[in-house]
Protein backbone atom coordinates (compact mmCIF):
# COMPACT_ATOMS: atom_id res chain seq x y z
CA UNK A 1 0.00 0.00 0.00
CA UNK A 2 1.19 3.47 -0.76
CA UNK A 3 1.51 6.44 1.56
CA UNK A 4 -0.98 9.30 1.43
CA UNK A 5 -0.29 13.01 1.15
CA UNK A 6 -2.02 15.55 3.36
CA UNK A 7 -4.08 16.62 0.34
CA UNK A 8 -5.48 13.09 -0.11
CA UNK A 9 -5.89 12.33 3.56
CA UNK A 10 -9.17 14.19 4.29
CA UNK A 11 -10.92 12.08 1.63
CA UNK A 12 -9.62 8.80 3.05
CA UNK A 13 -10.37 9.93 6.59
CA UNK A 14 -13.96 10.96 5.81
CA UNK A 15 -14.70 7.68 4.04
CA UNK A 16 -13.22 5.73 6.91
CA UNK A 17 -15.22 7.61 9.55
CA UNK A 18 -18.36 7.23 7.43
CA UNK A 19 -17.99 3.45 7.62
CA UNK A 20 -17.28 3.44 11.37
CA UNK A 21 -20.30 5.66 12.10
CA UNK A 22 -22.55 3.64 9.77
CA UNK A 23 -21.80 0.50 11.76
CA UNK A 24 -22.30 2.34 15.04
CA UNK A 25 -25.70 3.63 13.88
CA UNK A 26 -26.78 0.16 12.75
CA UNK A 27 -26.45 -0.92 16.39
CA UNK A 28 -28.34 2.20 17.61
CA UNK A 29 -25.34 3.36 19.63
CA UNK A 30 -23.77 6.73 20.35
CA UNK A 31 -20.13 7.29 21.30
CA UNK A 32 -18.61 9.85 23.61
CA UNK A 33 -14.89 9.17 23.13
CA UNK A 34 -12.87 9.25 19.90
CA UNK A 35 -9.47 7.55 19.67
CA UNK A 36 -7.63 8.77 16.56
CA UNK A 37 -4.27 7.49 15.35
CA UNK A 38 -2.20 8.33 12.30
CA UNK A 39 0.87 6.29 11.43
CA UNK A 40 3.54 7.97 9.37
CA UNK A 41 5.42 6.33 6.52
CA UNK A 42 7.83 3.59 7.59
CA UNK A 43 10.80 5.75 6.62
CA UNK A 44 9.70 8.43 9.15
CA UNK A 45 8.35 6.34 12.05
CA UNK A 46 6.02 7.76 14.65
CA UNK A 47 2.66 9.36 14.19
CA UNK A 48 -0.24 10.93 16.05
CA UNK A 49 -2.24 9.22 18.78
CA UNK A 50 -4.94 11.21 20.56
CA UNK A 51 -8.09 10.56 22.53
CA UNK A 52 -10.85 13.15 22.68
CA UNK A 53 -13.95 13.04 24.86
CA UNK A 54 -16.92 14.79 23.29
CA UNK A 55 -19.26 17.13 25.16
CA UNK A 56 -22.20 15.09 23.87
CA UNK A 57 -22.55 11.57 22.53
CA UNK A 58 -22.85 11.18 18.76
CA UNK A 59 -22.89 8.77 15.86
CA UNK A 60 -22.85 11.43 13.14
CA UNK A 61 -20.00 11.25 10.65
CA UNK A 62 -19.26 14.96 10.51
CA UNK A 63 -19.05 15.29 14.32
CA UNK A 64 -16.30 12.65 14.42
CA UNK A 65 -14.64 13.96 11.25
CA UNK A 66 -14.43 17.50 12.66
CA UNK A 67 -12.71 16.21 15.82
CA UNK A 68 -10.21 14.13 13.83
CA UNK A 69 -9.36 16.96 11.42
CA UNK A 70 -8.91 19.34 14.35
CA UNK A 71 -6.47 16.90 15.97
CA UNK A 72 -4.69 16.41 12.65
CA UNK A 73 -4.25 20.16 12.08
CA UNK A 74 -2.92 20.62 15.62
CA UNK A 75 -0.46 17.70 15.55
CA UNK A 76 0.52 17.00 11.93
CA UNK A 77 4.14 17.83 11.02
CA UNK A 78 4.20 17.05 7.30
CA UNK A 79 5.24 13.40 7.03
CA UNK A 80 3.62 11.04 4.51
CA UNK A 81 0.70 9.18 6.12
CA UNK A 82 0.69 5.39 5.95
CA UNK A 83 -2.14 4.29 8.25
CA UNK A 84 -5.11 5.55 10.24
CA UNK A 85 -7.15 4.12 13.06
CA UNK A 86 -10.44 5.34 14.51
CA UNK A 87 -12.03 3.87 17.63
CA UNK A 88 -15.26 5.08 19.21
CA UNK A 89 -15.82 4.16 22.85
CA UNK A 90 -17.94 5.02 25.88
CA UNK A 91 -21.02 3.85 24.03
CA UNK A 92 -24.62 4.36 25.07
CA UNK A 93 -27.91 3.37 23.49
CA UNK A 94 -29.56 5.98 21.23
CA UNK A 95 -32.23 7.86 23.15
CA UNK A 96 -30.25 7.83 26.40
CA UNK A 97 -28.10 10.85 25.55
CA UNK A 98 -28.09 14.03 27.60
CA UNK A 99 -29.39 17.01 25.61
CA UNK A 100 -27.85 20.41 26.22
CA UNK A 101 -29.84 23.63 26.42
CA UNK A 102 -27.33 25.14 24.00
CA UNK A 103 -27.77 22.57 21.22
CA UNK A 104 -29.58 23.52 18.04
CA UNK A 105 -32.15 20.72 18.32
CA UNK A 106 -33.85 21.40 14.97
CA UNK A 107 -30.61 21.28 12.98
CA UNK A 108 -29.46 18.18 14.85
CA UNK A 109 -32.77 16.40 14.17
CA UNK A 110 -32.45 17.22 10.46
CA UNK A 111 -28.91 15.79 10.37
CA UNK A 112 -30.08 12.63 12.15
CA UNK A 113 -33.05 12.18 9.77
CA UNK A 114 -30.85 12.66 6.69
CA UNK A 115 -28.29 10.21 8.04
CA UNK A 116 -30.97 7.59 8.78
CA UNK A 117 -32.36 7.87 5.24
CA UNK A 118 -28.86 7.48 3.79
CA UNK A 119 -28.25 4.44 6.02
CA UNK A 120 -31.55 2.87 4.94
CA UNK A 121 -30.57 3.30 1.28
CA UNK A 122 -27.15 1.73 1.93
CA UNK A 123 -28.69 -1.18 3.82
CA UNK A 124 -31.32 -1.87 1.18
CA UNK A 125 -29.37 -1.26 -2.04
CA UNK A 126 -25.73 -1.67 -1.02
CA UNK A 127 -23.04 0.64 0.30
CA UNK A 128 -22.18 2.00 -3.15
CA UNK A 129 -25.79 3.04 -3.82
CA UNK A 130 -25.30 6.39 -2.10
CA UNK A 131 -21.89 7.97 -1.64
CA UNK A 132 -20.49 11.42 -1.03
CA UNK A 133 -19.16 13.27 -4.06
CA UNK A 134 -15.58 12.90 -2.82
CA UNK A 135 -15.91 9.13 -3.17
CA UNK A 136 -15.68 9.64 -6.93
CA UNK A 137 -12.30 11.38 -6.80
CA UNK A 138 -8.97 9.77 -7.65
CA UNK A 139 -7.86 9.42 -4.01
CA UNK A 140 -11.08 7.83 -2.76
CA UNK A 141 -11.17 4.18 -1.70
CA UNK A 142 -14.78 3.62 -0.52
CA UNK A 143 -16.20 2.42 -3.86
CA UNK A 144 -13.38 -0.09 -4.22
CA UNK A 145 -13.48 -1.18 -0.57
CA UNK A 146 -17.28 -1.65 -0.64
CA UNK A 147 -16.99 -4.18 -3.48
CA UNK A 148 -14.70 -6.52 -1.53
CA UNK A 149 -16.13 -9.38 0.49
CA UNK A 150 -13.43 -9.34 3.16
CA UNK A 151 -10.99 -6.59 4.02
CA UNK A 152 -10.54 -3.75 1.60
CA UNK A 153 -7.89 -1.35 0.40
CA UNK A 154 -5.42 -4.22 0.37
CA UNK A 155 -4.93 -4.84 4.09
CA UNK A 156 -7.78 -2.76 5.48
CA UNK A 157 -8.73 -4.16 8.84
CA UNK A 158 -12.50 -4.25 8.82
CA UNK A 159 -14.35 -2.70 11.68
CA UNK A 160 -14.46 -4.83 14.76
CA UNK A 161 -17.01 -4.49 17.49
CA UNK A 162 -15.31 -4.72 20.83
CA UNK A 163 -18.02 -5.79 23.26
CA UNK A 164 -17.16 -3.49 26.12
CA UNK A 165 -14.90 -0.97 24.40
CA UNK A 166 -16.79 0.15 21.30
CA UNK A 167 -16.18 0.43 17.59
CA UNK A 168 -12.72 0.26 16.15
CA UNK A 169 -11.20 0.32 12.72
CA UNK A 170 -7.80 0.55 11.17
CA UNK A 171 -6.40 1.24 7.72
CA UNK A 172 -2.91 0.09 6.83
Amino acid sequence: MRDYTIEEFPIILLEHIEEVCYRLRRQNKLAQTVHFSVGYSKSYNGGIRKTHTLNRQTNLTMDIYNICTYILHQQYTGEPIHSISISLTNLIQEGEEQISLFDNITQREQEVKLTKVMDEIRTRFGKNSILRGISYTHSAIARYRNTLLIGGHKSLTMLIFQKSAGWSSGLR
